[in-house]
């Protein structure tokens, strides 16, 4: 736990100095960038699928997270939440090059999440609601959004796992799901430091692949 509290302590030190643009070493759901190689080589449907639910999926991520960066009051919580926007900002670059690779969209069909196995995104109505939550419950409500949400992402990298050919993007797929399990680990100490009631019940219902 202490490494992972340093990693996402290192990732946002990167944020406050302006490099939102990278992440830092160590972090726990960082992927490598793509290599020409990896574009290349057996990919199915799934596989594009994948990619193209998560950039999404990843954005939704990082703008709650950049709200609680702004109106956390916990400095352990806005600090993980920085973090979490810096490590997936590089995730989402580092999809969409995927994707360019292939020649392949960024985006996909609303109804492409049940197809393939994913959860739908957050209602904008509830990001709304977590904006406007009084200093006291904000700190809880946002990293019981962000747990369910990260569980949300488990799902969809294990039926990646499970369904996806091309190596490269299914090993990716592996490294995300034990990092966001990681996280969602980190979430729940803290949700239950804050709220021991609602940390007892909070239990995300997958496991990483």
């Amino acid at each position: 736990m202490k490494r992972l509290v340093t990693a996402l302590s290192a990732a946002a030190v990167l944020l406050l100095a302006g490099c939102a643009g990278g992440a830092a070493a160590g972090s726990p759901a960082q992927p490598a960038a793509p290599s020409e190689a990896e574009a290349t080589g057996p990919v199915n449907a799934a596989d594009v699928m994948f990619l193209q639910m998560m950039i999404p999926h990843h954005r939704q991520s990082i703008e709650i997270a950049r709200l609680a960066g702004k109106q956390a009051a916990d400095p352990t919580v806005k600090t993980m939440a920085e973090a979490v926007a810096v490590t997936q900002a590089a995730e989402v670059f580092a999809m969409s090059e995927r994707l360019y690779g292939w020649n392949q969209p960024l985006t996909v069909g609303k109804d492409a999440h049940a197809a393939h196995g994913g959860m739908p995104e957050i209602a904008k109505k509830a990001i709304a609601k977590l904006r406007k939550a009084p200093p006291g419950e904000f700190d809880r409500d946002f990293l019981q959004m962000l747990i369910a949400h990260h569980d949300d992402g488990v799902q969809m990298c294990n039926t990646e796992v499970s369904t996806g050919t091309n190596p490269a993007t299914v090993e990716q797929a592996r490294k995300l799901s034990k990092g966001l399990s990681a996280q969602i680990d980190h979430m729940l100490d803290l949700l239950t430091k804050i709220d021991p009631a609602a940390g007892r019940k909070a239990s995300p219902s997958t496991s990483p692949a």
